[in-house]
């Protein structure tokens, strides 16, 4: 009766956890073509993680774990799980937060994927952006940004390491 009672308790968390992984993809920004990379430095004794515009060949995948609805995590591939977030943490980043991945999971890092516009919107309400903030072309190790409103500038693509499209949200979530 026990056993039966842990494999139900278990198949409704697994249900309610999320239900839909995205394929893998890349997050090529849509005017410059560059893509985001997961980076790790030291810097005085200090551990940095960080994820940065880089060459295509050298981005890292990234995964959209759906949690509630069209909101979800940006996992980043090769990390031990950890998620995009907002510097902080905060579930209501102030303009220019910086986005970088971190261990913990949590309600801050929910972002929806506008796939039609090529954005990505953190829960808080306000865009993912490149810094600096407004640019056509970033620059190589560009960091990613939260920011209020969208620009022509703010738009990416999802593609896969051929560069081409991927669907990460099918159109019945959306």
């Amino acid at each position: 009766m026990h056993l039966f009672l842990a494999i139900v308790l278990f198949a409704s968390l697994a249900v309610t956890e999320g239900a839909y992984i995205s394929p893998p993809f890349l997050l090529r920004h849509r005017s410059s073509g560059q893509c985001y990379a997961y980076a790790e430095s030291w810097f005085f004794g200090m551990h940095y993680e960080t994820f940065r515009a880089d060459d295509c060949s050298k981005s890292t995948l990234l995964r959209w774990y759906q949690k509630e609805g069209q909101l979800g995590y940006l996992k980043v591939e090769g990390s031990d799980g950890h998620c995009l977030t907002p510097l902080g943490s905060s579930a209501e980043p102030a303009d220019n937060t910086a986005i970088f991945p971190h261990p913990k999971c949590d309600n801050a890092a929910l972002f929806t994927i506008e796939e039609g516009e090529g954005r990505i919107k953190h829960s808080g309400g306000k865009y993912v952006h490149t810094s600096p903030y407004n640019q056509e072309k970033p620059g190589v190790n560009s960091d990613l940004i939260i920011r209020g409103g969208t620009s022509q500038y703010n738009q990416f693509d999802f593609v896969d390491k051929q560069l081409n499209k991927v669907q990460v949200i099918p159109n019945d979530l959306v």
